[in-house]
């Protein structure tokens, strides 16, 4: 329906959105609808449940719930799928929405099957290569020294590589480093 009341969606309509999220903004500031509202005008009018109507036109709302949050993060899931950029925050929301743990969630994106090629979109790291160096030992169960003498390092140069890890992280431990970059593919 959008595509034809509006010769310039998608392409000119999202710009350089990349996300579901940001794509949603700018349709409903460039347009006043979007696609999601939209689609559920689409399913009321085919008579379809008004449950199910509701869950469609809803499925981008910060605070969907039920079948709406299980059709938010169904369409997360699939643009991730499609190595397409998902905003992490928003998918652990939605998640969160549906009692799903982070691990659960981890392990449901980790299952799906890849589009084209095989490759996930994966984040620039931010680390260097002797911080991503020290911090797979790191997520080995090595300690500082047995990383230094496996790199040919003194022992403050691993703690200065870890400490540097941690802030480009955000993390506030080694334990919290590897999990972030584990997420984000990075190890």
């Amino acid at each position: 329906v959008l595509l034809h009341a509006y010769p310039a969606y998608p392409a000119q309509i999202h710009g350089e959105a990349r996300t579901p999220e940001a794509r949603i903004h700018r349709e409903r500031r460039e347009l006043g609808v979007d696609h999601a509202l939209v689609g559920g005008v689409l399913a009321r009018r085919w008579g379809l449940p008004n449950s199910l109507a509701t869950a469609i036109e809803r499925h981008h709302s910060d605070d969907a719930e039920g079948q709406a949050a299980m059709v938010r993060l169904a369409d997360m899931l699939a643009h991730y799928g499609h190595d397409q950029a998902v905003d992490r925050n928003a998918l652990l929301q939605a998640a969160r929405a549906l009692a799903m743990t982070p691990a659960g969630l981890r392990e449901l994106m980790y299952s799906l099957p890849y589009a084209g090629n095989g490759k996930r979109h994966v984040d620039p790291c931010p680390l260097s290569t002797r911080e991503l160096d020290v911090l797979k030992r790191l997520a080995l169960g090595k300690v500082y020294k047995q990383i230094a003498h496996d790199l040919e390092l003194s022992t403050s140069t691993v703690r200065t590589h870890l400490h540097n890890t941690y802030a480009k992280l955000g993390a506030s431990d080694r334990a919290q480093a590897v999990l972030i970059a584990t997420d984000r593919g990075w190890l």
